[in-house]
């Protein structure tokens, strides 16, 4: 009974303990199970871009694998790439299966980086197989799917859109001479390959043109690497003055003709539009040297200016500055040299200066310490002339023109000035002569003799002109015409005007208040508007250099008042402008206004065939039309038309094709004025 009690008892706990295995290993089996389809789904909700090529417009992007979201459930996105593929912003893409090639593909997006869609997510508009895609967006991730799994799988990818940028940078300096060539790089650029257009052009916007005439707008250049220039697209003809150098473009001045100026060089990649210039200045080839005259014992001052920058110049002042190593010139090309003279004799020597094989050859003189003289080269009499110099010995200049003394002065850190009124002086040639002296002096002393012992220091000669002024004024002016009263005025920066109608009444300037008009190179105009018809009178004047003048009291013309007629008033201002001791300048003339007229003046016959020249004078103004015309029976036969100049007009009519007879010549001057004669 124990027995049978035992033995059931073990059989029941291994019946217990067999359960347990059992349900262990059902466990394990689930688990591998699960395990192993998990790894599958993995492999399958794998999507990868490839790779991608680049082309002119574009490029293709290529795929593999399948996103299956049936089973997965799983957005995927970019940051699964393991390519991280990019395309940019005006790209046309081709999508291209890397087993089966094209096929007709759906594009959406945008998404974020982890595949969460973005505002304005959306299914782009099916692109067929063998079809491109415009990328119109930057910064965001899309996804390419094939349309023949979807809904359920994707066969695709995930790329991300960008937009392209790169600079370029002219190599070591943005200035070049004439004929020389410069370089040009790209320093940074985020598309790897792809096609350029390349265009230069000149300062006011236009491209420019090689010297053999080709057009250098939109030339096409290959780079690749990011950043390398390689060569021209196989599409584009290589262009004279362009080539490739160590991954750079490089121009020359010379082929290219581009002379002094300033130059825009664009690139433009040809798929993104993506844009970047830089802007070369090209300067003439020039050297320029300036040396003065030197007094002995003081340094040699060779000053260089030229557009070689930062180039060797070897420079030589015969027997004093030979064989002396190469200086620099400055990033501007400009040098300045200090060379000694001590225990060299006076004279002139020739100064050498050499850079980059242009040579320049200046004279430099070496002189004893002496005087200077600086005197304009011409005057009005009445100018006050301002004259300079200096001297490096003596107390005092004296100045003697035309052999007459005229003054001294004082000479004070080795220069003198002084002032010369010219007043009452001759006109013509003078000749100034200065005389350095030591001693106190007195005018007294300067004698014929005594200007041959001391001898003349320095000397110049100066032009003095004599005033000049005049008045301009037509004798007859059309009613409705501005009166034009010109004239010229040397020495003069204004002059002044009064015109005085024949009631004796003062037209111009109002209120009889003197006005000015102001001399421009010696020149001066005055317009005066709405004359009523009738006789006038004008005067105009130059106060001279006294700038006094009795013709005026307290800025009011001086001519008596209203109850004088024309002709006293005028008698009172020429006694005051020529009254004793004025150096007042006047001019006077008579003029009318009355309504406008023409009058033709034609010759009595003339030859059919020949030209005949019509000529009528005029009241009316300058540049108004004039019509003229011929014929016959009151109908047109020919006409022109033409200007008044100077109060004439002058045409020729055409003779040819008409009979022998008599004919009726007009004109008509603006509508204002009528003329005819048979």
């Amino acid at each position: 009974m124990e027995m049978q009690r035992i033995c059931r008892s073990l059989g029941k706990h291994e019946e217990k303990h067999v359960l347990t295995l059992s349900t262990l290993i059902t466990i394990v089996i689930v688990a591998l199970l699960l395990l192993s389809i998990a790894l599958v789904l993995v492999s399958v909700a794998r999507a990868d871009i490839v790779g991608r090529t680049f082309t002119k417009d574009g490029g293709v992007v290529t795929y593999n694998n399948t996103l299956d979201f049936s089973m997965t459930g799983t957005k995927g996105g970019f940051t699964d790439e393991p390519n991280k593929i990019l395309v940019f912003e005006g790209e046309k893409i081709n999508f291209e299966n890397a087993t089966t090639g094209a096929e007709d593909i759906i594009v959406t997006g945008p998404y974020d980086y982890d595949g969460d869609t973005k505002s304005g997510c959306k299914d782009y508009p099916q692109v067929t197989k063998n079809t491109s895609w415009d990328c119109s967006e930057d910064n965001y991730y899309f996804k390419v799917c094939e349309v023949a799994n979807l809904p359920d799988i994707c066969i695709g990818g995930w790329f991300c859109a960008d937009k392209q940028s790169f600079r370029l940078e002219l190599e070591k300096k943005e200035k070049v001479r004439e004929r020389e060539n410069f370089n040009l790089t790209m320093k940074k650029n985020n598309r790897r390959e792809g096609v350029m257009k390349l265009t230069i052009e000149d300062a006011e916007g236009y491209s420019i043109m090689n010297e053999s005439g080709t057009d250098i707008y939109e030339i096409l250049i290959e780079y690749k690497n990011d950043t390398k220039f390689s060569k021209f697209y196989q599409e584009q003809e290589s262009v004279g003055g362009i080539s490739f150098e160590d991954n750079k473009l490089v121009f020359n001045t010379s082929e290219l003709d581009m002379k002094e100026g300033k130059y825009k060089i664009i690139l433009e990649d040809h798929a993104t539009e993506a844009e970047d210039d830089v802007t070369m200045n090209v300067e003439k080839i020039y050297l320029e040297v300036e040396c003065d005259e030197v007094v002995m014992g003081r340094d040699i001052i060779i000053t260089i200016k030229s557009s070689f920058y930062e180039e060797d110049v070897n420079i030589t002042v015969e027997d004093i500055y030979e064989n002396k190593p190469p200086l620099t010139l400055d990033e501007e090309g400009k040098k300045r040299v200090k060379i000694p003279t001590e225990n060299v004799d006076y004279g002139t020597y020739m100064v050498t200066v050499e850079v980059c094989g242009m040579k320049e050859t200046k004279y430099v003189t070496l002189k004893r310490e002496g005087s200077s003289l600086e005197v304009p080269d011409n005057a009005t009499v009445g100018d006050i002339v301002h004259i300079g110099g200096s001297s490096d010995f003596g107390d005092l200049a004296v100045l003697v023109i035309d052999d007459v003394f005229k003054g001294d002065t004082r000479i004070s850190d080795d220069k003198f000035e002084w002032d010369w009124d010219t007043s009452g002086e001759l006109g013509g040639y003078r000749e100034i002569e200065v005389f350095i002296v030591n001693e106190s002096f007195s005018e007294e002393l300067v004698s014929e003799e005594w200007q041959k012992n001391e001898g003349v220091d320095a000397s110049a000669t100066i032009f003095l002109l004599l005033p000049m002024f005049s008045m301009n004024v037509p004798e007859d002016i059309a009613e409705d015409d501005d009166v034009v009263i010109s004239g010229t005025a040397i020495g003069a920066d204004h002059i002044y005007i009064i015109v005085i109608n024949y009631k004796g009444e003062v037209v111009f300037p109002p209120g009889e208040n003197a006005r000015t008009t102001p001399v421009e190179e010696g020149t001066w105009e005055e317009k005066i508007r709405d004359l009523d018809t009738g006789r006038y009178v004008v005067i105009s004047m130059d106060k001279g250099r006294d700038e006094e003048t009795y013709a005026m009291d307290n800025g009011v013309w001086a001519a008596g008042d209203e109850s004088k007629t024309m002709e006293q008033r005028v008698a009172i201002l020429e006694a005051a402008i020529t009254s004793a001791g004025s150096d007042d300048m006047f001019e006077l003339a008579y003029f009318s206004v009355s309504t406008p007229q023409v009058s033709l003046d034609l010759p009595e016959t003339a030859e059919v065939d020949d030209e005949l020249r019509v000529t009528a004078e005029t009241n009316i103004k300058t540049g108004e039309k004039a019509f003229v015309s011929l014929s016959q029976n009151a109908s047109v036969l020919k006409k022109t038309f033409t200007l008044v100049e100077n109060g004439s007009v002058a045409a020729s009519i055409n003779t040819s094709g008409l009979l022998p007879g008599r004919y009726n010549i007009a004109v008509d001057v603006s509508g204002r004025a009528h003329d005819a004669k048979e």
